[in-house]
């Protein structure tokens, strides 16, 4: 899946996975990059996010596209358990992700995003 297809697929999950409105991505790949540095284009495997991350919020495609709900607390990442709601946490500096990553045949990161759900 390439280009828009798959934007409108990332966004479908993100808002499916629990959004309340409309999620804002970080506006850079560098962004991106340094909020989950674990995460390498072509490098990083399932097996590496499985074992950081846990089990995954969601999972579509055969888990050929995994997705994680993450919190950060204004000092580290850290996944949030799928049971887990999403309270109002305004003015404890508490931030909300989702992960969304997608997996190429080998099993690597083909692509990922992540998306602040506001």
């Amino acid at each position: 899946m390439h280009g828009p297809c798959w934007r409108r697929l990332v966004w479908s999950m993100i808002v499916f996975a629990g959004c309340v409105t409309q999620p804002a991505p970080l506006a850079t790949p560098a962004q991106q990059h340094a909020a989950v540095p674990f995460v390498e284009l072509g490098g990083t495997t399932r097996e590496q996010l499985l074992l950081r991350l846990g089990p995954p919020t969601w999972s579509f495609e055969q888990g050929r596209i995994l997705t994680w709900r993450l919190e950060h607390d204004g000092e580290r990442m850290r996944p949030v358990l799928r049971s887990a709601t999403v309270p109002q946490l305004d003015g404890l500096g508490v931030r909300w992700y989702g992960l969304v990553v997608v997996f190429d045949a080998t099993g690597k990161v083909a692509q990922y995003s992540l998306v602040e759900q506001v």
